[in-house]
């Protein structure tokens, strides 16, 4: 804008109708991350052992998974690639 320094403009205070984070494009749907299987990211060796069980579904971050143990002690849930 002519006379206006670039930092400071703010485009809501003279266009209401532009959408931000509140607006109805907020609504918009987005990929969930999958749900994978134990044993495509973990060698079965590591799957169970004395003690615990993983289980077998593993829903992910979209980076990362994350596992959730079964021990005789109690749940654990562990964080991994």
């Amino acid at each position: 804008m002519p006379g206006r320094d670039c930092a400071s403009y703010d485009p809501r205070a003279e266009d209401t109708s532009v959408p931000f984070a509140d607006g109805p494009q907020a609504k918009s749907a987005y990929e969930m991350p999958p749900t994978l299987k134990a044993n495509e990211l973990a060698p079965g060796a590591l799957l169970s052992g004395p003690g615990y069980t993983v289980a077998p579904d593993v829903p992910t971050t979209g980076i990362l998974g994350v596992f959730t143990l079964n021990a005789d002690v109690g749940e654990f849930r562990a964080v991994g690639d």
